[in-house]
Formats: structure tokens, C-alpha cells, sequence
């Protein structure tokens, strides 16, 4: 791998498309018409031979935080060959154990830092008390902790910080590096914090950054312990961008600020810069595992996001690059539909994707297609969130599936040969409350809508036309197929009713039975199940097929 010093100036970058054969997906090929993954969390199950036999005749693969023993994997691909195993890695934070270890290594300058101030005046190197202006934020580690273990860069000097004392930071010189004198206006950088809650002395929770073989390393060896021992893939989540980060003082320290720090170019760092590194991070990783194992890993990633065009910082993963020939296996584009909070507020509200978001939704995943790059969306949310919707109502979860599938389904493409290269994912697992004192247990869901026979699309807009798919006088959204159609209404309050024979129908529902008084949405009039029209509730999808 190239050093990251170099890779830093590597900014113009030539992209083209490569999607490995084994990624790419074809219309009908087993039992659901599109290609779907599985998704657990939270949920500990032993997977049933009737659970192995349902994954390998809808699924493509499974990612998540349960353990699937060696002969659990070798089950599956003894059904699938090509079934995609994948265990979760995080890892953006260094934990106070991990930190430890750092300092001890005197690897403290490998942590992502951010410009905190500049020197106001010359120091030389015996200056104790360090004049700074132009501050980012606060310093409020000593008035929590004392003993605090914090540092500060100034050039290359590693100081250890001590102190805040009006206009001055107190340090401690000679500690890690040689003491030398500084220009005024020199930078004074700081290490990012991964946490906003109370610092826990001696130990600070920090940010790994992404020039940094740290990061790299550690991803690394949980690739080859997953290959090792669970003959499984690696999903790494959140691989570029939209990391909690925080000051010392615990304030917001986002790309945004132009306070990140790039401590190879010594100056702010840039969208483009952290993409080379990444780009240059999954590389080593792909090079280093085949040169450890003799075979390529299967390695996907989450929080691609939705880019509509290659101007985004993310959509180079998916493609080749001088940098990194070989792309992602798979890139989640996490909470297409909705999710239980972005970022720091994961798990504490339910929300729908706003509107716009999901207009951006619709684009980017038709866009991915045209590219044809390994691009996976996912329904809801990429991590333990999908232990709340296994514990929702049967009908709620069923709402849900539908609105995100239906979605999915206006957005996917089918090339000439049946290929199709993006494929949807959500949780399979349904919650089981325990009764006598037993815990809670899973079970493994397959939702009917994924199986209706719905064909192939009649009609593909090019990602610049995604609006084409709205019905002229209001914001519904119809895709036709062979044998159906696609129709969703992803507005926030406004129900609409549709006229079904405009669309080439009446239209049968296949899943009219399933639904109680209290349906999401009605179709009318009330004969049997061949409609004429349909009134769709705010943030519904459904799914009409022809008799």
C-alpha cells in the first residue's frame, strides 16, 4: 500500500465501475423475484434447518451482531453457495482499554486531532505556559478530572497537557518528544473525543482517524479472526464520515468546522483527503488479508448515504481507483426508509425518512444501478435499532416492510439480462417475549411481499428522471411491471386516492387478507380483491398485482 503521505496529495482520482461477479444478483433466481439480505441484532437464535432452508431460498446473505457457527455456515452454502456471511465490526472509538495501550506504545499522535488554536506568541523550549488565540470550543477536561490525560501538537512536539489558565494552556514539555521552539501562529491540534458524556480519568474515549494504520490494523485482524473461526465476511460500519466528534470542552467538531485535522499535510483536512485515505485504508485491508489467507475477503461496508452523482465523497468505495482497484463488495445505504435516529441520537425516537430524504433515496439507489456498483440499501437501521422493530406488532412490521420494498421497487434496476446489482435489505428477526421467567427469544420472519410475483419492470427512467415516476396532480409514486404495479405515497401528512384503472388496472392485493380494520391503507370498492381504486395512507407502499 502506498504511504498515506502520498496518497494524501492522490486527489484527482479516475473512477470507473467494478462489481465483482458474485455480488451481482438475477431476477428470479430463487424464490423471491429481487435480491434480498438479512439483517439481526440484538437477538441471540440458533438458527433451525427450517431457518437455513428459508435463508437460502430468499436470501443472498446475512450480516449482524449473531454469531453463526462454522456449521451453520457450512449448511448454507451447502444450499447457496454463494451465500454472503458477514459479522458487524464498529470500532470507531478507542475505549479506555484500547487508549491504554496507545500510550503506552507512544502512539498518541496516530488519534484523529483537530486545530484547537495557534500560538500567540514565540515559545522556546522551556516554556511551560503556552499563549494561544483563536480557539475552537472549550477545554473543560480539569474541571471535571484533575488528572486528566490529555496532550496537545505543536508542529511535532507532543506536550502533555496539565492546565488551562486564562489565555494559557499549561503543559508538560520533554514528555514524549523532544522540546523545541515554536513560530507564532503555529497550530496548536488537540485529540478528537468519540463521547460527549463525562471523561472518565485517567483514560480519554478518542477517534480513531483515517490516515492512521491503527484504525486499519484493528479491522484487519478482526477480518482475519471472522475468516479464521466463522468462515465469514466483515461489515464495517460507518467507514467514512458521520462519526460523533467533540473538543475537549465537548463541543460539536464536525468536517463542516474546517477544524479536522489532516496530520500528514499538516492543515485542515478535506472531503477529498479523507477519501484517499480510506480508499487507500480498505486497499491494505484487501492486500494484506489476500496476502494472509491466499483469497480475497468478502467485505462490505455501511453508511454509503445516497449519492446521486460522483461528486460524493463515499461513492468512490464502490468504484475502482488507482488507489484501490478493487471496490466494496457491498456498501449499505443505512436508513433508506426510516430508523430509530441518526448518529448520536440512535434509538431514541422513530422517525420516517423526510420527504426530500427520500426523493434523494429514490434517485441515488436508481443512480447506483446505472453504475452498476454493489450498492446496498437497507431499509431501517444498520445496528442494534433492529431490535426494536423485531419488537413491534406483526401488522406494524408488515406497514413498514411493504412501504420500504415498495420503495425499493421504483428505484431498482433490471439490466437486459435479468442482472441486477443493488440489493435491499432489512431485519428478518421477529421478537418473542419470553413467558415464566424465560428470556426473550427470536424468531426468523419472512414477509409475503417479498415473494409476490410482481415480473420485471415495464418501464426504467434514467436516475435524472426519478420524478417521472410521480403521478402528474399529486406526490403518489407508480412504477409498472409485468404483472403489477409499485405504488407508494411517502408524504408526511396528506393521504391521496388513486383511480387503479388509469394504471392499467383493476389490480388484485395480495395481502387484503392480512390486514385488520385498521388498515394503513384502503381499497375500494370492497369486492373481493380487485380494485378500482386505492386511498393510501401518509408513508404507505403497496404492491398490486394484475389477475
Amino acid at each position: 500500500m502506498k504511504t498515506a503521505k502520498l496518497l494524501a496529495t492522490l486527489i484527482g482520482i479516475s473512477l470507473f465501475s467494478l462489481c465483482h461477479a458474485s455480488d451481482i444478483a438475477k431476477f428470479g433466481e430463487d424464490k423471491t423475484p429481487y435480491p434480498l439480505y438479512a439483517v439481526t441484532f440484538g437477538l441471540d437464535h440458533q438458527f433451525s434447518d427450517t431457518d437455513i432452508e428459508l435463508l437460502a431460498d430468499h436470501f443472498d446473505g446475512l450480516f449482524g451482531g449473531i454469531s453463526v457457527p462454522p456449521e451453520t455456515a457450512a449448511k448454507l452454502r451447502g444450499k447457496r453457495p454463494d451465500f454472503d456471511i458477514l459479522r458487524y465490526y464498529g470500532g470507531w472509538n478507542l475505549d479506555r482499554n484500547a487508549f491504554s495501550s496507545i500510550a503506552e506504545s507512544k502512539l498518541q499522535r496516530e488519534v484523529l486531532h483537530y486545530h484547537y488554536a495557534d500560538l500567540a506568541n514565540s515559545i522556546d523550549s522551556t516554556t511551560t505556559r503556552i499563549p494561544f488565540k483563536d480557539a475552537f470550543g472549550s477545554i473543560k477536561i480539569f474541571e471535571q478530572h484533575a488528572d486528566a490525560y490529555a496532550w496537545i501538537l505543536v508542529d511535532s512536539e507532543l506536550m502533555r497537557l496539565v492546565g488551562i489558565e486564562g489565555g494559557d494552556l499549561l503543559v508538560e514539555r520533554g514528555w514524549d518528544s523532544k522540546a523545541i521552539s515554536h513560530k507564532p501562529g503555529t497550530s496548536i491540534v488537540a485529540p478528537v473525543l468519540g463521547t460527549r458524556q463525562p471523561i472518565q480519568s485517567p483514560n480519554l474515549r478518542l477517534r480513531h482517524d483515517d490516515a492512521s494504520m491503527l484504525r486499519w490494523n484493528s479491522i484487519l485482524n478482526s477480518m482475519l479472526r471472522n475468516h479464521r473461526d466463522y468462515q465469514a465476511g466483515t461489515w464495517i460500519d460507518i467507514l467514512i464520515g458521520n462519526f460523533a466528534k467533540y473538543t475537549l470542552g465537548q463541543e460539536r467538531v464536525d468536517l463542516e468546522s474546517g477544524r479536522l485535522w489532516d496530520r500528514y499535510r499538516n492543515q485542515p483536512i478535506t472531503p477529498k483527503a479523507i477519501t484517499a485515505y480510506v480508499e487507500a485504508g480498505v486497499n491494505g485491508l484487501q492486500t494484506r488479508f489476500y496476502a494472509a489467507t491466499g483469497e480475497w475477503p468478502l467485505l462490505w461496508a455501511n453508511n454509503m448515504q445516497f449519492p446521486i452523482d460522483k461528486s460524493d465523497s463515499r461513492l468512490p468505495m464502490l468504484l475502482s481507483s488507482d488507489i484501490k482497484p478493487r471496490p466494496l463488495d457491498g456498501f449499505a445505504q443505512e436508513n433508506s426508509y426510516a430508523h430509530w435516529g441518526p448518529g448520536g441520537e440512535s434509538g431514541k425516537v422513530f422517525q420516517y425518512t423526510p420527504y426530500e430524504e427520500w426523493l434523494q433515496s429514490l434517485q441515488s439507489i436508481m443512480y447506483m444501478g446505472e453504475l452498476k456498483t454493489a450498492a446496498r440499501p437497507l431499509m431501517f437501521d444498520g445496528g442494534i435499532d433492529n431490535l426494536k422493530f423485531a419488537r413491534l406488532s406483526y401488522q406494524r412490521r408488515t406497514h413498514l416492510i411493504e412501504y420500504g420494498y415498495a420503495s425499493y421497487l421504483l428505484a431498482v434496476k433490471v439490466e437486459d439480462d435479468g442482472s441486477i446489482y443493488t440489493k435491499i435489505g432489512s431485519c428478518i428477526m421477529e421478537a418473542v417475549p419470553g413467558t415464566d421467567g424465560q428470556k426473550e427469544s427470536a424468531k426468523v420472519t419472512l414477509y409475503p411481499c417479498f415473494t409476490w410475483p410482481i415480473g420485471k419492470p415495464v418501464e426504467t427512467r434514467a436516475s435524472a428522471d426519478f420524478m417521472g415516476y410521480a403521478l402528474s396532480d399529486k406526490k403518489v409514486f407508480v412504477r409498472r411491471f409485468e404483472n403489477g404495479i409499485a405504488i407508494v405515497n411517502p408524504q408526511p401528512d396528506r393521504e391521496e386516492t388513486v383511480d387503479l384503472i388509469s394504471l392499467g388496472g383493476p389490480f388484485y392485493d395480495p395481502s387484503a387478507d392480512q390486514r385488520s380494520a385498521d388498515s394503513p391503507f384502503q381499497l375500494s370498492p370492497p369486492d373481493g380483491n380487485t380494485r378500482q381504486s386505492i386511498t393510501l395512507s401518509p408513508r404507505t407502499g403497496a404492491i398490486l398485482l394484475k389477475r
